[in-house]
This record gives structure tokens, C-alpha cells and sequence, in this order.
């Protein structure tokens, strides 16, 4: 089963990167880990964060994705610094930086000479990101930006990064030029002194403290006041301010928003990650727990059946999910760098509704998965040691972060019903999208239930297209009462 989920070829670079964890004294802390104070899980983190950035020196980008989602799953602090610097801040100048740009800071952030954070979620707007009280109003007679958090409810908030050691930040801000407001743009913002550390003037930063999990990660808070900063700090591959303050915008404004899909694939193989971890150490406690008159492994009983080989289904399925989205996402990349604009746009729409989707789903049923593996334990599992409550507690984020599943929830809904009015309208849409089944269904909703009536009489019929074309069938129907209900 490693082979379906992972490859043979990866299978094989899994152990390798295993044993190079386990034999390695700084990236491995054993069970020390449980009994950390915080600041000491923080000098800990950044030690492996530094070591991280060595061992992966000269390998290649597979051996270095599956070393990070490796160190991801044994120390998900660590993992979290790692994404924030290499998916968030490199992945954004590489993806919205102009080629300049991207010659000025990725060489010192590939090696971390520039340590990067990503300023998005304020105080007081998260979600709505278009309401952002950050503002930054365009200086004609010094060519700068001048950067404010115009009330408490601007303040830049859960920020990975910035409690302790970023330097830099990726500020999403409302920008004004020639007193015309211009929409949501990112900044490039210095933070602290390389050197010594200490906060540049204008910038007040503080770390968040202690958290339900990921305390070895130094997630924090930044107001800005009167900062500023060169008119070349702006990403400006799409959209630009001009030396006299002439706004061009992009051609979408969607584009400003790709780095929260990256958040959002991420999520989906966290819950993968983090369930199947907690999978692997219940299954094993069933295997060799023994309980009952004729002392039989507990896996045996039905009822811990039930309570685990669901789980085990839906974390493949889960997998599956992300490898699917993922190619689609990896896809608009390669778009994005050969600056093909249009390739990246045509499926944007609904990659970033179904990576909502699945990141609020994947989400509920991780938290839900990962409290189900702990009691399936009974006491044992409530010491910090059987190493279930901690991830518990880290993954705990990934039900908030990066969007609230409610309001992702809703995208979704929103997309699919005027995905549906389109289709019932007869107008097109893109039938390559992960909502074609719509289209078959409608017309061939009305004869499916004697087609599926056949199969029932012979079990053996009932191959997984037939059932694939039953759930095509029933989501069809569900849109339909929608319709009629509203």
C-alpha cells in the first residue's frame, strides 16, 4: 500500500530520509522533546531550521519536498518555519516578484541570510482580506510607501516567524496613489536588524506566547507606524506603481490571492500526515493490547474496528485528494513561471474553491480522526508520551488557519450552485473543471436509477464506475432540492 500512496521510488527516499533524520543529533531530539520548556523548544526549532537548510544543499527538489513533509509529520514546529520561509516567502517573490525582485532577495533567503514571514490575517480581518486596515499611501516627493495600522484591529496577527527571528515580511496592505485607493498589493517590509535583531524604527513586534501546540514555532504580532519603504518593495509583477504614482493594476485581481491556495493544498496533506501518524501508533496499541475473557487482541473487537478502519479508508481517499489537486496547483506554477498568464488563470477559480473544500473538510475530519485515535486507547493516551496529544494540539491550527472552514465551507457551496444555474442554463463552463460530473448528470440523471437497479440484482456488476456514477447522480439531486428550496 506504500506503493499506491507514495511510489516504489519514493517509498525507497522515505527510508533514506529516515534514517538520515534518526542518525542526525540536531534534527533528532527523541522523546526529549515532550518535556521542553518553551523558549527551549524555540532554540531547538531554529537549530533545525538552520539544519535543515544544510542537509538539503545540493539535492534534488524531490529529495527536498519529501525531506520537508517528512520533518513536517516528526516535528510539525519546525515544519511550519520551514513553510512559512520556503512556501510563503521565497514561493510568493517567486511567483509575484518581478525578475529583479526575485534576483535581489531569494539568493539570502535560499540561505537564510533573509528570513522571511507572510503578513496577511489582522486583528480584526482575516477572512475578509479586501478589509485590511494596513495601509500604504505612495510618496511622490520621496518615491517610498509609507506604511500604517491605521487602528488596533490592523495589527498583522498570528504571523509565523515574526515573534522571534524574521527580519522581513510579506505585508499585505490597501494601497493609495494620487489619493485613488488601489486595492489589496504586497509590500516587502524589513522588520528587524540582521544583526542585532532588534525592530527597525516604526515596527513594533512581539511574540503571542504560550499556544495549544507548536510552541517550538514563534508566531507573533506587528503594528506598523510611519514605515517606510522604497517603491521597488512593492511585488510588482502584475501590478505597478510608477515613479509619479501612476497605478497600473493586474490584469485579475485574483493573483494576489495565490499564495493562500499554496495554505490551503498544504492543509490537505497535513491531515493526511497527521492522522496517519496517529493511525500507525493505535492500530499498533490494537495489535498488541489485549483485553476480555479470552484475552484477544482489542483489534479483533468490531467496535474498535469501527472506530479505526474508517479512518484508515478516508486518510487513503484524503491522500488521493491532494495528489489530484496538487497536480492541478503544480500545473499553474509551471504556468506562472513561463509567464503564461492565461494557463494560470483558466482553472484558478476552481482550484481555489476546491482547495476550500477540501481544506475545511479534511480539516473537521482530522481534528475528529485524531480525538478518535486517543480514546481508542483509553488512558494511555493521555500521556503526553504516547505522542497523540501533541498532535492533537499542533494540528489544532489547521481547523482556523489559513481560513476558517465555515467561511471556505461557503465559497465552495457558492461556486457549485452557480456552477449548477450555468449548466441548467445551458451555458458553458470549463468541463475539464472538478465539477464536470454536474454536466453528466444532467443528462443522464433521469435514467440512472434503472441503470443502478440492474447492477443491485447482480452484486457482481456493481464495478466503481457504477458506484462513481451513483454519487455523480445523488450530488446532481442535492443541487436540484437546493434550487427548489431557495
Amino acid at each position: 500500500m506504500t506503493d499506491v500512496l507514495h511510489g516504489a521510488a519514493e517509498k525507497n527516499l522515505r527510508r533514506e530520509i529516515a534514517e538520515t533524520i534518526e542518525k542526525d543529533p540536531i534534527l533528532h531530539d527523541g522523546l526529549d522533546r515532550y518535556d521542553f520548556s518553551r523558549p527551549e523548544h524555540r532554540i531547538v526549532t531554529t537549530k533545525k531550521l538552520f539544519r535543515m537548510a544544510e542537509v538539503m544543499k545540493g539535492k534534488s527538489d524531490q529529495w527536498k519536498l519529501t525531506f520537508y513533509r517528512m520533518m513536517e509529520a516528526y516535528d510539525a514546529s519546525v515544519g511550519m518555519r520551514f513553510f512559512v520561509q520556503n512556501a510563503l516567502w521565497i514561493g510568493t517573490i517567486k511567483n509575484q516578484g518581478t525578475p529583479e525582485q526575485q534576483e535581489l532577495w531569494l539568493d539570502g533567503a535560499s540561505e537564510f541570510k533573509i528570513i522571511g514571514c507572510f503578513g496577511m490575517t489582522e486583528l480584526g480581518h482575516s477572512s475578509h482580506l479586501r478589509g485590511s486596515e494596513t495601509i500604504a499611501v505612495f510618496d511622490e516627493a520621496t518615491d517610498e510607501f509609507v506604511i500604517n495600522s491605521t487602528a488596533i484591529t490592523a495589527t498583522k496577527i498570528w504571523i509565523g516567524l515574526a515573534g522571534q527571528i524574521a527580519t522581513h515580511c510579506i505585508v499585505f496592505c490597501n494601497l493609495r496613489s494620487k489619493g485613488q485607493e488601489c486595492g489589496l498589493q504586497l509590500i516587502i517590509v524589513p522588520l528587524r536588524d540582521p544583526e542585532s535583531g532588534k525592530p527597525l524604527p516604526g515596527v513594533h513586534v512581539g511574540d503571542l506566547g504560550a499556544k495549544a501546540g507548536r510552541n517550538g514555532l514563534d508566531n507573533g504580532w506587528i503594528q506598523f507606524h510611519n514605515v517606510r519603504v522604497p517603491r521597488t518593495n512593492m511585488l510588482a509583477r502584475f501590478a505597478q506603481v510608477s515613479r509619479d504614482g501612476t497605478f497600473t493594476p493586474s490584469m485579475n485581481p485574483a493573483i494576489a490571492y495565490g499564495s493562500t491556495i499554496t495554505e490551503r493544498v498544504g492543509a490537505v496533506i497535513g491531515a493526511y500526515e497527521f492522522v496517519s501518524q496517529a493511525l500507525v501508533i493505535s492500530c499498533r496499541y490494537a495489535a498488541v493490547r489485549r483485553q476480555g475473557p479470552s484475552n484477544p487482541q482489542i483489534l479483533d473487537y468490531q467496535s474498535h474496528q469501527y472506530a479505526l478502519m474508517p479512518i484508515l479508508a478516508r486518510c487513503y481517499a484524503t491522500m488521493f485528494s491532494f495528489q489530484r489537486i496538487n497536480k492541478v496547483y503544480q500545473q499553474m506554477l509551471t504556468c506562472l513561471a513561463a509567464d503564461d498568464i492565461a494557463g494560470f488563470m483558466k482553472p484558478i477559480a476552481d482550484v481555489h474553491n476546491t482547495s476550500c473544500c477540501l481544506k475545511a473538510f479534511c480539516g473537521w475530519w482530522a481534528a475528529d480522526s485524531l480525538e478518535a485515535c486517543r480514546r481508542s486507547m483509553g488512558g494511555h493516551a493521555y500521556s503526553q508520551y504516547s505522542g497523540i496529544p501533541r498532535l492533537i494540539g499542533d494540528f489544532g491550527v489547521m481547523t482556523t488557519g489559513g481560513g476558517d472552514n465555515i467561511v471556505l465551507a461557503q465559497q465552495t457551496a457558492r461556486y457549485l450552485v452557480k456552477t449548477f444555474e450555468r449548466i441548467m442554463a445551458g451555458k458553458s463552463f470549463d468541463q475539464e473543471s472538478s465539477v464536470s460530473y454536474l454536466l453528466w448528470a444532467k443528462n443522464s440523471a433521469e435514467k440512472f436509477p434503472e441503470k443502478f437497479q440492474k447492477s443491485l440484482e447482480n452484486v457482481d456488476h456493481v464495478t466503481l464506475d457504477v458506484l462513481l456514477e451513483a454519487f455523480r447522480c445523488v450530488a446532481f439531486r442535492g443541487r436540484i432540492q437546493v434550487e427548489s428550496s431557495s
